[in-house]
């Protein structure tokens, strides 16, 4: 419409590029985070366009109003964040002689075995090396919905990976994007997995707790190089003005 905006910016201050986050990162570990960072902000880029002239969660009076939660917007930028750096940390020149293990100080991906092991061991009160973030009586609820709100625990960031293992990465990363202009994200999620918000957070709460802490995650939970290559980011019709 006449109210969209052609542009968008992600703002990073020269004092953030030299240190991100206060870390005291090496040289080395300061570019992969910052190649994380871009890819982190530059998959909200795509997520906003997709909206139009909607309002993103944390957009200001929230009218028009897509209706994401922090958990989506965050939880699916984080995975796409960890599995661009994967694909092609090789083609990154400080990375050019560089195995995948020596960047692995410049982050880790929420959705991987290691971390599902962790947040579900304090969840379900397991031993072994837990995620101090949450806490046993943690649940899934609406306060995960707003960066205001929510709380540490991690658990939140895996809702995307279960709506994946539920359907797939295509669907969770390209498909509800692409729908939800016209329906609103819950629309978008119940068009495509018959699930309200009420039940999908209340499956998410039961799955988490449920079998063995030491279980694999399932098939499909993390975001890998192989799935991130397969994903069909271009075949989203975008509106003609």
């Amino acid at each position: 419409s006449n109210l969209s905006s052609y542009h968008g910016v992600c703002f990073l201050p020269l004092g953030f590029t030299s240190n991100p986050f206060d870390a005291g990162w090496s040289d080395f570990d300061r570019h992969g985070q910052l190649a994380l960072v871009y890819a982190h902000e530059y998959f909200h880029h795509y997520q906003l366009a997709h909206m139009l002239e909607r309002t993103p969660y944390f957009a200001p009076n929230n009218a028009p109003y897509i209706e994401d939660p922090a958990w989506y917007s965050e939880g699916t930028a984080v995975a796409f964040q960890s599995a661009w750096l994967k694909t092609y940390f090789s083609s990154l020149e400080v990375f050019s002689d560089s195995a995948q293990s020596d960047i692995a100080a410049a982050g880790r991906t929420v959705n991987d075995s290691r971390s599902f092991k962790e947040i579900r061991r304090k969840l379900m009160g397991a031993d072994g090396e837990k995620n101090q973030n949450c806490s046993s009586d943690w649940a899934m609820t609406e306060l995960e919905e707003d960066g205001a709100t929510w709380g540490e625990c991690d658990a939140k960031m895996l809702v995307p990976s279960y709506l994946a293992y539920l359907t797939s990465w295509e669907t969770v990363l390209v498909d509800i994007p692409k729908i939800y202009y016209d329906l609103g994200f819950w629309g978008a999620v119940y068009s495509l997995t018959g699930l309200s918000k009420t039940e999908l957070y209340s499956d998410f709460n039961e799955f988490m707790r449920s079998g063995d802490a030491e279980d694999e995650p399932p098939l499909g939970w993390e975001l890998t190089p192989e799935i991130f290559l397969a994903l069909d980011f271009l075949n989203i019709d975008y509106e003609r003005l």
